[in-house]
């Protein structure tokens, strides 16, 4: 038997507002707090905290540190790069404990990705880009939490055979976004392109092939493992 794993979702950015919200110029609803707390619900989960931040370090420090009182783990969507004003980074170090041991993953997408530890408490800060932010959530955050669960660490996932050559970052674990379609109990993958900041290439697609780092691509007609969104 185990507790339900406690997770707190911080959004960050002045652009950032809810869907109940006023959307004006410069302005962008906030997705990834409401995919992520759906993912977390499948997995079992419980989203006890969910807000917006906006890009001040005192600001975000405070949450933070109400989120460590409360949950397990810590999602900070956005702020995760090395930019001005992005404190995600800082955040973390200012508290007790290991504070951050990972910044920069040689994933594609996901790399400005930030692992860490503060007041006892897992930390992620997790790309601010939707696609980038839910490949992050199931590729690192899913697995771990399926681990100490003792549960199946496997993600859910069919073998499809590839319908196109799908390119690769070499250097980079490539994670690919698909299509797929099943005839006569056979299923198939197409690519899906896109920029990782667009939720099109989400909703266009139904799951992801991962291409390792040593690999140029994949050709046409290979059976490859499809993860499945």
């Amino acid at each position: 038997v185990y507790k339900k794993p406690r997770f707190y979702i911080i959004s960050t950015g002045d652009e950032i507002i809810d869907l109940n919200e006023e959307l004006t110029m410069g302005k962008v609803r906030d997705i990834n707090s409401y995919t992520l707390y759906s993912l977390i619900e499948k997995l079992g989960g419980i989203v006890i905290g969910r807000t917006i931040v906006k890009d001040d370090f005192e600001l975000l420090r405070n949450e933070v540190e109400k989120a460590t009182a409360l949950a397990d783990v810590i999602l900070i969507s956005g702020g995760s790069s090395v930019g001005a004003r992005d404190y995600t980074h800082q955040v973390i170090s200012s508290f007790e404990g290991k504070g951050v041991f990972v910044h920069g993953l040689s994933i594609k997408p996901g790399k400005p990705t930030i692992v860490g530890e503060g007041n006892g408490k897992l930390i992620i800060g997790l790309p601010g880009h939707p696609v980038s932010s839910i490949v992050v959530f199931k590729a690192i955050v899913e697995r771990y939490i399926k681990e100490k669960l003792g549960s199946d660490s496997i993600i859910s996932q069919v073998q499809a055979i590839t319908e196109y050559n799908f390119p690769s970052s070499p250097g980079k674990q490539t994670y690919h976004m698909v299509k797929l379609r099943e005839e006569y109990g056979e299923f198939y993958a197409s690519p899906t392109f896109g920029k990782s900041g667009m939720i099109t290439l989400l909703s266009n697609s139904q799951g992801y092939i991962v291409i390792k780092e040593y690999e140029e691509g994949i050709y046409k007609g290979e059976k490859r493992t499809v993860y499945l969104l």
